[in-house]
């Protein structure tokens, strides 16, 4: 008991001993000076820095400052330019898309039977390899410059550039080089390949 008694006494000792030597060195006005000027030190310089942050148009405190900095807005200026030129490829790209676009859907039109319903005097020229079947109505086979007509496949004859096409019976225009069909009456035809009317 005694031996323990002695123990905390001893650490009692210490811990006054400790505190009046602390006491007695912070009660001297060069540590208060110090303190003082550590913490205007610290201050200025954190200030600096926010100064300087604010400069180059980093965030601080939720607002976000312009740039003063020359390079830094060379820099920023430069970035626009380049997305502006992303911009407008992406415009470039997307009309390329809805070309395409439309393309795939003339070329799927084109590889399927079309009803096609052609009013007196309109005229339709084959863009490509077509088929085509008169169903009602009269039309004329049209030939291009070289005098070349249609292939008639059920009759196996050529109709040539003026020339009556009959109904019903299939017909090869093998080129889209001017040849077609004009419409004397209200025709129905089946149609088969790209074309275009005029």
């Amino acid at each position: 008991m005694k031996k323990n008694t002695y123990t905390l006494l001893s650490i009692l000792l210490a811990v006054v001993i400790l505190f009046s030597g602390f006491n007695h060195y912070a009660q001297s006005e060069d540590v208060l000076l110090a303190s003082v000027d550590y913490v205007d030190y610290k201050f200025n310089e954190l200030n600096d820095r926010i100064n300087q942050l604010a400069a180059t148009g980093v965030t601080t405190g939720g607002t976000t400052t312009t740039t003063t900095d020359p390079n830094v807005t060379a820099r920023v200026d430069n970035v626009e330019k380049q997305v502006g030129a992303i911009e407008t490829n992406l415009d470039g790209i997307q009309g390329k898309i809805d070309f395409l676009d439309q393309v795939t859907l003339d070329l799927s039109d084109g590889s399927v039977w079309q009803v096609i319903e052609l009013s007196a005097g309109l005229t339709i020229y084959a863009s490509d390899t077509s088929e085509v079947v008169l169903r009602s109505g009269t039309a004329m086979a049209i030939g291009n410059k070289y005098d070349e007509g249609l292939s008639d496949i059920t009759s196996g004859s050529d109709l040539k550039d003026g020339e009556y096409i009959t109904k019903n019976h299939l017909l090869i225009i093998p080129r889209g080089d001017g040849r077609g069909l004009v419409a004397v009456t209200t025709c129905f035809i089946l149609y088969k390949g790209l074309y275009y009317t005029q």
